[in-house]
Formats: structure tokens, C-alpha cells, sequence
């Protein structure tokens, strides 16, 4: 070995007692020996015992040793000290207390040579001693992770100082270039500058022997706070491709950075490091990469199943690569997302318009998928976490494939190909693009697809599984539809990929030395070209074994069930496929009942009509129900009523069938035999929560003199000025009323009366009736009188509710205004909307105005809703004519009302919206119209502005005043300041 590079020993010592010379002696022991040994002597106060073991050694060796003595300024200081005075090329340090191994710089020169990096620094394993000399631990680091990321060794805190070996050119770059102002960690601090330039290398012997007594510096307790500041600065200033070079992901990096931690003192780093791991696991950016070219609908469809992820923190790169049918509403809408984002470029094929998605990404991982896939809801949580978890900078999944025309799916496990699987993968690779996720590691490594316009993919996946291990994840997260087209399926096509496969892989020196495996690409090629010529032009699929399909439909119904209360379009699409791995009766039923509920009765009704020929004689009641509401959403009513008759033959204790039977019976007419359904008590599900109500309904035209015996019997007498009335309102386009008591009065009056002044873009008035009000009614109702600028007016009325218990009298509150409704039409004598007391205007009403012109009346009507009769009609927001045909109208509800009204037991819970669905489905000569759908909003404030849509009138019932907190106070004090 030659012996022409110089290597420095520095050796601080400070009272060094017995251990200083044993460590002098180590150095001068050396085998290598173009070194100089350089002493300094900070100030040590032991009698002069230091300093003459240095000058006795220095005299003996005076070609070797050099010795300095100055006063006192700390190992930092006396290290920059040594490092002034060196003349060597390589700095080595060694501590008083502790040895080198006599080959120590011998094998450092000749690893450092070898390497043929002059800026390399390196570190080595080394032996713990105990105070009298004897071995008792070696700290032995893993080599192959050091040689894969540079920056471990001062993370795990493998930089002990004595095996240190640096270039000076490299150390003379940092001013000091030790930190005087740091006691203890001015080594540290020295290192983590230095990593920020080049690499440390480890060099797998033991080539020093540190000694552990409680005298040393590292056993000091005061070490903490500045161990603290040192270690959050190291936390903070890593990179993302930094951490992941150290641990795979920045979750491992936090937690294993958290675990070498924990035992220390320094609890304020550890506390970061677990904050910043749990925050990975949400605010880590992950981005979708995916090219088109035409097919938007298709587009449109794996759009949608990126955007209903469960993982929320997404880039999604759209690049239209040169699509000729227009795309300018796909742009539009993509817009409307912020996390979204189209790119534009001529048609040059898939490879090239996923490297320019690559090329704009902004994620830290990067997913991809093709616009015929789709993404099951929690493929990129799912897949996402198990990566960070397990610290894989490239991923794949199992997967769903779908055929065309079939109606069954395969599950394809590819995730059983996991780690180490090249060469394996050049001549049968399992992986499937849209199942893939790569951390930006391996984008700033340079990866790329090419530019083949088949098996792109394939090259990009083998030249990735040269350089990492490949997680596999046997979980499928992914549905691949496969068409006519496929190159997987077609002869021609999948020859020309392997073909292209050979072609770039005979002359590359790496895949190229594969001869066994470029053989078995060969033989492929020659099987395809020979069902080519045989006339074969589609390949046969392999499908999966029932086992699998079984497993796999275990487990995409647990997670329909772990999203169905929180994400229907996730829960569907789990259905879904489920359901097309293994379709039963059951699961084709909880899909029929899932399209219909999502509004797609056609589908539900297809899927329904397979599960009855599959059930054959053995039809299920829930079937025929389902199909029976999928019918009569479609029109077919006729069709829907012997579906349900069948059904509730079938199981006639079941309520929501009979309900349905009835409702729909009614609908047709056939109130007689809707009457014999309603003449018993039925539990039905209302859309209040969740509650449940028991309401009697009755088809019988009500006799005209029962609202005379209804308030005879219970004392009821309304107060209003009939004339008063008329005149007040003469000037009116259209007068407002609500129904009370006098809590609600006092609550919302004043709100309703302001919204109405400030939005009803017309001449509206307001009339208030309250029902059984105390004695201030008439002082509050003249002080509300006085503030407004449009005709107010107000009723009174009186009756004797002993006989009803609570739930009873807030029924007969909601009813009371229908009872009184023809008296005010015939007394205001101009277009009327009933509306809740809760209810503020928040738009103009002038265009409803027009709409309702020649009609009789306006009703919010929801057709067949959920088979439920008291869901048919809203009773929220009515509008009623002035003409005769009108007052007959809404007499015949009043009548209605006070039939059931007159036996407190058949009071029930919305059974004014029996009564308007009674009247809507009698009425053979009013012209009733439907109102929007989208008339009325009841949104509680959520810390933005309430996004009315298309609503006129806003609910506040859920947002005063006990939830007032909740409600946008600048909007809302425009209407009431009480």
C-alpha cells in the first residue's frame, strides 16, 4: 500500500488521567504509517500530569507527534485547535479515553482509495469497553442500508467520532469548524453540516474500542437541552426524498427517529417526531395520474371514482392526449375541483401523456389510472398506508377485471408478486398500471415510460423492479374492464407487445444477460403467431377459483357495510363488484334497492328481473317489494301493485310492504281497498330523524258540516277583522300566512317579517294566526306593526285541547292552518303561501308568482315517495288561489282534518300531510301544481355562507336560538335583531 496520503490523528485531551496514555500508545500502534499525531492540551487543571505524559511522548516521537497546550475552551475548541495545526489530507479523531484498533487507518486508507470518491467520509462499527479495558458489546451497523442511504448513520446515531475518517478539503469547508458555543454536541452539529455536502461510507469492521465510565462528557445530564435544539433542527431540516431514502417512507423515518429517541431525555423532539408521523398519515399529498383520449364519458366515470377516494389530500392530473371530440364541458366541470387539473398535448400515445403527468405532479406518492378503470373507494388509502407503513417506494394490487358483455368479474392476484421479482417479472409481468403507486423517489430517480405504443408499461415496470423491491398487496382495490380491444385479450396485439419486449431488451446490458427468461418471451411469441395463423384472434381469459371469488366478496361486503353509513357512492361501488364475483339472490336484491335509492329504477329494475330468474319459484317478499317501488318509479303502476300484492301475500306482517300497498292502491284509486289497508294502525318510517308514527287514514269525503261539530265540540272560535282583512291586503300581489302558538310567535315573527320586506321582490303582506295566545298578544303584535313597511295582519284563535296529550296538541298546531285556510282565503281574497313559522324568504318570490298563475293551487309533491303516503306531499310551503275552485279545495282538507281531529286517538304525527296527499290523489277538477323540488332549504350554518341553491325560503328551526352559535350572524341579523 502506498503511504503518500497523510492522515491526522487529533487527540483533545483535557485531565486525562490513566486512560490518555493507553489512547496515545493505540495511536502510535498504528500500521499505517504516514500519520501525525496532534496533541492539545485544553487547559487541564490535573497537576501537570497530562502534559507531561504529552511531552514525554512528543520528545520519544518528535517526527510523529505534535503537541499544543492552551488555556481552556472546550473539546470544540480545542478540536479547531487541531484542525489550525494539522498537515495532513484526512482528519481522524480519537478521544483520551478511548483506542484504536492497530489496523484502524490502515483499512480506511485502502476502503477510502477504493471508493474513488475524494469527498468521502467515513465511519465504521466499533467495540464498547468498560473502565478497566474489557470488551463487553459490539455496535455493528447494517452495511447494505448505510450504502442505500448516506444520511442513516447520523439518524441512528451511528457517527461515533473516533471512527471517523474526512477528507480536509471537505472538513475546512465549515467555518470552526467546530461549534464553540455547543458543550457537548459540537460533533454532532459538525456532522449534520457535513451530510448536507457529501456521504458517509461505512466500513463493516470494528476498528475502535470506546470506553464507557461515568466520567465521560456523554454521561452528563446537562447534555439534554442542547441534545434537544440539536436533534428538532436535524428532524426538520430533512427532505421528503431524504426520509425516504433513510426508512422507505416519512412515517417510518418519524417513528423509528421517535424509537432511538424515546429512551433519551429529549421529550420535547420525541413529541414532535409522533406529531409529525400522524400528521403523514393525512396531510401527505398523493397525486392521480391520468391520460384520455377520447371515450369523456368513460373519463367522466373514472373521474368520479378519484374524487370519492376516502383519502382526501389528492393532485389529480388529468392530460388529454389530443382527444378529437370535444372536451370543453369535461373542462368545465374538472375545474369546479380545485385539486384537479387538465393537461393538454398533441396524441403521441399513453406513455408519453403519463410522463408529462408525472412531470407536473405535486405529490409526494403518485398513483395512475386509465380512463376505462376505475378506483374502488379506498384503493389510495389503503394502498397509500400499507406503503408508508411498511416503508415501499413502489407498490401494486390485486385487482378486479371485468369482460365485456360478461356479467361476472375475475379476481386477478397479482399482489402475490411481491419484493424482490426480477428477473422473474421481464417474461411474465403481473403488474397492471392502474394498480400501481410510486413515491417521488423514484420519479427523481428518472423514471419514465416508453414510448411504445404497446407494453409501455411492461418496460417500465421491469426497469423498475432492477432497482427496488416491489410491494405486492393481495387486497383487489382496482377494476380493469377489459373490451374487444384489449391487447391483453387479442392475439395480434399482445404478440406485437412482446415482440416490442425483445426488441428493447436483446441488446441492454442488464436485461439482456436474462437469456432464459428473453427465451421464454421468444416461445410467447411463437404460441401467439402460431394462433394467429390458425385464425384465433381472441385469447381465453383465466378466471378465478370460487375460493377466491368467495374471499374476495367477503371482503368487498364488509367494506360496503363499513361505508355505508358514511359514503353511499362507496358503499355501491363495493356492492357492486360483490356482487359480480359471486351474484346471489341476496346481493342482487341490495343492489336493486341501491340503484333505486340512488334514482336509477331502469338498472335496479334489471338487476331485480335477474335475482326473480335466479330465485325461480322461491321469490322473496323484499324482492317483489323493491321491484315493486323500481316499477312504479319507472310509470309502471299497474305492473308495481301485483308485484306488491304478491309480496305482502307473502309476508303480510311486514308494515312498510302493507303501508306500500296501500299507498300505491291509492294512488290508482282504489281507495276502498286503500281504506281497508289505513283502518289499521301501521309503523311507518317518517323523514324526521328517523322516528317512527302510527297514522289512520281515511278516503271518505268528509261531510260538509264536520268542521262546524269539529269546533262545537271543542270550543274553537277564530278573532279577525274580515273587511280589515280585505282592505289591508287590497294592494297585495301576494300575502304570506304562518300558524303558531305564541312561542313561536315571539321567536320568529320578527325574522319572517324583515325577510319578507327585504326579498320578496313583490307587494307581499304577512298574516299571522296564533293559536291560544296569553293577553301581550295585541300589545307585541302592534309593536311588530309599527317596524313594518308591508301589510301585516293578524288572527286569533281559541280552543279547548284538554283532551289531547302533547304530541296530540303540536299535531293539532300543525293542522290549525288548514283549518282556518278557507276562512282567509275568502276574507284576504288574494293568492296565498302557507308557509312553516320558521321559514324566512331569501329570494324573490315574483317568479313562483308566475308560475302558479291559473293554478288552482301549488303542492310540493314528491310522486311515490319511498311508498310512504305521508312523504307524498310537503306541508312546509303551500299555495292557494283565491278563486272558488281553491276554497273548495282546501275546505275538503279542512274536512278531513277535523274528522280525525274530532278522536284524539287518530291524531297523529303529519297528518296534515295525509291530509294534503288524500286531497292530491282525490282531486279530480282543481288544477294543482307542483312547486320546485328545491323551494325550500333547511342548511344550519357551517362556517361559510349558506349555500341556498335554488331555494326561496330558508328553515331556521335547527338554528335559534339555541343553536345560534352555529348560524351566519352577518346574514341572519339582517332579519331579526331580537
Amino acid at each position: 500500500m502506498s503511504d503518500d496520503l497523510k492522515v491526522s490523528i487529533v487527540m483533545p485531551v483535557y485531565n486525562g488521567g490513566s486512560y490518555f496514555e493507553l489512547a496515545l500508545q493505540s495511536a502510535l500502534a498504528q500500521t499505517y504509517r504516514n500519520i501525525e499525531i496532534v496533541i492539545v492540551n485544553d487547559g487541564s487543571t490535573d497537576g501537570g500530569a497530562t502534559d507531561a505524559v504529552a511531552r514525554r511522548y512528543a520528545e520519544r516521537h518528535p517526527d510523529t507527534i505534535r503537541y499544543f497546550h492552551q488555556a481552556n475552551t472546550g473539546v470544540a475548541g480545542a478540536l479547531n485547535k487541531a484542525v489550525g495545526e494539522m498537515t495532513g489530507d484526512i482528519f481522524c479523531w480519537l478521544s483520551h479515553d478511548d483506542l484504536y484498533a492497530p489496523e484502524k487507518t490502515a483499512v480506511q486508507v485502502d476502503f477510502w482509495r477504493r471508493l474513488g470518491r475524494p469527498d468521502a467520509m467515513l465511519i465504521s462499527n466499533y467495540t464498547l469497553i468498560d473502565p478497566e479495558g474489557r470488551e463487553f458489546a459490539n455496535v455493528q451497523f447494517d452495511h447494505e442500508q448505510f450504502k442505500r442511504a448516506p444520511m442513516l448513520p447520523l439518524f441512528r446515531g451511528a457517527v461515533n467520532g473516533c471512527t471517523v475518517f474526512i477528507p480536509v478539503d471537505v472538513l475546512r469547508t465549515i467555518p470552526g469548524p467546530f461549534d464553540l458555543s455547543r458543550r457537548f454536541t459540537q460533533d454532532f452539529q459538525l456532522w449534520r453540516q457535513l451530510i448536507r455536502q457529501t456521504d458517509f461510507f461505512h466500513v463493516p469492521q470494528s476498528l475502535v474500542h470506546y470506553r464507557v465510565h461515568p466520567g465521560q462528557d456523554s454521561q452528563r445530564p446537562d447534555i439534554a437541552e442542547e441534545g434537544e435544539t440539536l436533534w428538532r433542527a436535524m428532524v426538520d431540516e430533512t427532505t421528503e426524498i431524504e426520509r425516504v431514502q433513510m426508512y422507505g417512507s416519512s412515517w417510518r423515518f418519524y417513528e423509528e427517529t421517535r424509537k432511538i429517541l424515546a429512551p433519551t431525555p429529549y421529550v420535547d423532539t420525541v413529541r414532535h417526531l409522533e406529531e409529525q408521523r400522524d400528521r403523514s398519515l393525512t396531510e401527505t399529498l398523493v397525486s392521480v395520474v391520468m391520460p384520455f383520449f377520447n371515450e369523456i364519458a368513460l373519463v367522466r366515470r373514472a373521474l368520479a371514482s378519484i374524487l370519492t377516494q376516502t383519502y382526501r389530500h389528492l393532485d389529480i392530473v388529468l392530460v388529454d392526449d389530443g382527444s378529437t371530440e370535444p372536451v370543453d364541458d369535461l373542462l368545465r366541470d374538472a375545474a369546479a375541483d380545485t385539486r384537479v387539473r387538465v393537461l393538454r398535448t398533441p396524441n403521441r400515445g399513453p406513455g408519453a401523456a403519463r410522463n408529462l403527468g408525472i412531470r407536473n405532479c405535486r405529490g409526494d406518492y403518485v398513483a395512475f389510472l386509465d380512463a376505462d378503470d376505475l378506483f374502488l373507494p379506498n384503493k389510495i388509502e389503503v394502498q397509500f398506508r400499507e406503503m408508508i407503513r411498511q416503508g415501499a417506494v413502489a407498490s401494486h394490487t390485486s385487482y378486479l377485471v371485468v369482460d365485456d358483455g360478461s356479467e361476472n368479474a375475475s379476481v386477478i392476484e397479482s399482489g402475490l408478486a411481491s419484493g424482490r421479482i426480477y428477473p422473474g417479472i421481464i417474461s411474465n409481468c403481473p403488474i397492471a398500471t392502474p394498480t400501481v403507486m410510486l413515491h417521488r423517489l423514484v420519479l427523481a430517480e428518472g423514471f419514465e415510460f416508453a414510448d411504445a405504443a404497446l407494453a409501455e408499461d411492461v418496460v417500465a415496470w421491469i426497469d423498475l423492479s432492477v432497482r427496488h423491491d416491489i410491494l405486492g398487496l393481495n387486497e383487489p382495490l382496482t377494476v380493469v374492464e377489459r373490451d374487444t380491444n384489449t391487447a391483453s385479450t387479442d392475439v395480434a396485439k399482445s404478440m406485437q407487445g412482446l415482440q416490442n419486449l425483445l426488441k428493447r431488451f436483446g441488446d441492454d446490458p442488464v436485461h439482456g444477460r436474462q437469456s432464459a427468461r428473453l427465451a421464454e418471451l421468444q416461445a410467447g411469441v411463437e404460441y401467439l403467431s402460431a394462433l394467429k395463423g390458425a385464425g384465433v384472434e381472441r385469447l381465453p381469459l383465466a378466471s378465478s377459483t370460487e375460493a377466491q371469488r368467495l374471499a374476495h366478496k367477503a371482503l368487498l361486503l364488509s367494506y360496503h357495510e363499513q361505508f355505508a353509513g358514511r359514503d353511499a357512492a362507496a358503499a355501491f361501488e363495493m356492492l357492486s363488484w360483490a356482487n359480480a364475483l359471486n351474484p346471489t339472490v341476496e346481493t342482487l336484491v341490495a343492489l336493486g334497492v341501491s340503484h333505486t335509492t340512488r334514482g336509477q329504477p331502469q338498472r335496479a329494475l334489471d338487476v331485480l328481473d335477474q335475482a326473480a330468474a335466479m330465485a325461480g319459484e322461491d321469490i322473496p317478499a323484499a324482492l317483489l317489494h323493491i321491484r315493486a317501488i323500481a316499477k312504479c318509479y319507472l310509470g309502471r303502476l299497474e305492473d308495481a301493485l301485483i308485484d306488491m300484492q304478491s309480496a305482502w301475500a307473502l309476508l303480510p306482517s311486514s308494515e312498510s310492504i302493507g303501508y306500500g300497498l296501500a299507498s300505491l292502491n291509492a294512488y290508482l284509486g282504489r281507495f276502498e281497498e286503500a281504506g281497508e289497508l289505513f283502518s289499521t294502525p301501521l309503523t311507518v318510517q317518517l323523514d324526521n330523524g328517523g322516528t317512527t308514527s302510527t297514522a289512520i287514514i281515511c278516503f271518505d269525503e268528509p261531510d260538509a258540516l264536520i268542521c262546524e261539530e269539529f269546533d262545537r265540540s271543542n270550543l274553537r272560535r277564530i278573532s279577525f277583522d274580515q273587511d280589515g282583512l280585505r282592505s289591508r291586503h287590497a294592494a297585495c300581489d301576494l300575502v304570506l300566512c304562518f300558524c303558531c302558538d305564541i312561542k313561536y310567535f315571539r321567536l320568529f315573527s320578527a325574522a319572517v317579517l324583515r325577510s319578507i320586506q327585504q326579498n320578496a321582490g313583490l307587494e307581499a303582506g304577512l298574516h299571522i294566526h296564533v293559536v291560544n295566545p296569553d293577553d301581550a298578544i295585541a300589545a307585541e303584535f302592534e309593536q311588530l306593526r309599527i317596524k313594518t313597511t308591508i301589510p301585516l295582519s293578524l288572527s286569533i284563535e281559541r280552543v279547548d285541547l284538554s283532551a289531547f296529550d302533547d304530541l296530540q296538541r303540536k299535531t293539532y298546531y300543525s293542522c290549525s292552518r288548514f283549518l282556518v285556510m278557507p276562512d282567509l282565503m275568502q276574507s284576504i281574497s288574494r293568492p296565498i303561501i302557507l308557509m312553516d313559522a320558521d321559514q324566512l324568504v331569501v329570494r324573490p318570490l315574483d317568479g313562483l308568482f308566475e308560475q302558479m298563475r291559473g293554478a288552482d293551487a301549488g303542492l310540493l309533491i314528491f310522486p311515490h315517495a319511498a311508498f310512504n303516503i305521508l312523504s307524498l306531499v310537503s306541508a312546509s310551503v303551500i299555495f292557494a288561489n283565491s278563486n272558488s275552485k281553491s276554497v273548495k279545495f282546501f275546505k275538503g282538507i279542512a274536512g278531513y282534518l277535523s274528522s280525525m281531529l274530532l278522536s284524539p286517538d287518530r291524531v297523529q304525527w303529519h297528518l296534515d300531510q295525509a291530509a294534503l296527499a288524500v286531497a292530491f290523489i282525490r282531486n279530480k277538477s282543481v288544477a294543482v301544481r307542483a312547486l320546485p323540488s328545491g323551494i325550500m332549504q333547511s342548511s344550519v350554518y357551517d362556517g361559510q355562507q349558506i349555500d341556498f341553491k335554488d331555494a326561496l325560503f330558508w328553515s331556521i328551526t335547527y338554528s335559534i336560538p339555541k343553536n345560534a352559535e352555529k348560524i351566519n350572524t352577518e346574514f341572519f341579523s339582517g332579519f331579526a335583531d331580537a
